[in-house]
């Protein structure tokens, strides 16, 4: 035996086979736990993608939304919708309706905002206007600029969003300049010509998601017309009245601004 065989340490028989086995083992059970993890996060992503999570995570304040979108037979103070147009004036019933859309395709998920509302719901750090006849907690009405305040879109973008609204022609609607045109045949009582209107700058101030769509021009025409299923000004501020003690529709118009619109309108009338 040569020197440097004889301080060769003395191998024994099953160790590097026990090794490989061990590593064999490692290897399929990280394997499994990945697969687990993958396809647990496949499920839940489709899960999250359903309007039936908000309401499984967030069952207060969410469960009336959810309740309201997926039937419109309430809106979400409670009121019960008496005809199919009382329901379809209702936003969010609509473009379910209509397009089947979900919850997310309007709300887009903005991590931030996931997080704080998480935190909020979490820590019970979160505010609720009432609980409507029906048992279920509502909120305070969101504008187009809180819908949006964790985005990096417009109020304007987030309802004219691409592949939403056409023309008659099939032309995309996605500015105002485009929605004033859209509806120009309307002459004067045109409600998209924004320029003539004060107060009413967004298009939740008129279009509302959980409840029914109001008419603000009603505000100032008593002649205005009302689509099917749709409110006046006063209607709209007796549910208001109603779900929060106070009157909030058209709250935001100063008396100048209202003086300007009335100045505006009596212009546009002598040009006329």
């Amino acid at each position: 035996m040569s020197e440097n065989t004889q301080g060769a340490p003395e191998k024994k028989p099953n160790e590097s086979k026990g090794l490989k086995r061990i590593s064999k083992k490692a290897k399929v059970t990280i394997g499994v736990i990945l697969a687990v993890v993958i396809v647990g996060g496949i499920g839940f992503y489709q899960w999250h993608e359903q309007p039936s999570f908000c309401g499984a995570i967030c069952h207060s304040p969410m469960d009336m939304y959810l309740v309201n979108y997926t039937d419109g037979q309430y809106d979400a103070y409670g009121n019960e919708m008496a005809t199919e147009a009382d329901s379809m004036a209702m936003m969010a019933f609509m473009h379910k309706e209509v397009n089947n859309q979900t919850c997310l395709q309007c709300h887009v998920a903005a991590m931030e905002e996931q997080i704080t509302e998480g935190i909020h719901w979490a820590t019970g750090n979160y505010e609720i206007a009432g609980t409507n006849s029906l048992g279920y907690d509502y909120m305070h009405d969101a504008t187009g600029d809180q819908l949006v305040k964790y985005r990096s879109v417009t109020a304007d973008q987030f309802c004219l969003a691409e592949g939403c609204h056409t023309t008659t022609e099939g032309t995309q609607i996605l500015t105002r300049d485009e929605l004033t045109k859209a509806t120009e045949h309307m002459g004067d009582r045109n409600p998209h010509k924004f320029d003539q209107h004060y107060g009413v700058n967004q298009c939740t101030d008129c279009h509302k998601g959980h409840s029914q769509s109001v008419n603000m021009c009603s505000d100032c025409h008593d002649d205005a017309p009302i689509p099917d299923g749709w409110l006046t000004v006063d209607q709209r501020r007796q549910i208001e009245a109603n779900a929060f003690g106070t009157e909030t529709t058209g709250a935001t118009r100063t008396a100048a601004e209202a003086q300007a619109a009335a100045k505006a309108h009596k212009e546009l009338a002598k040009a006329a």
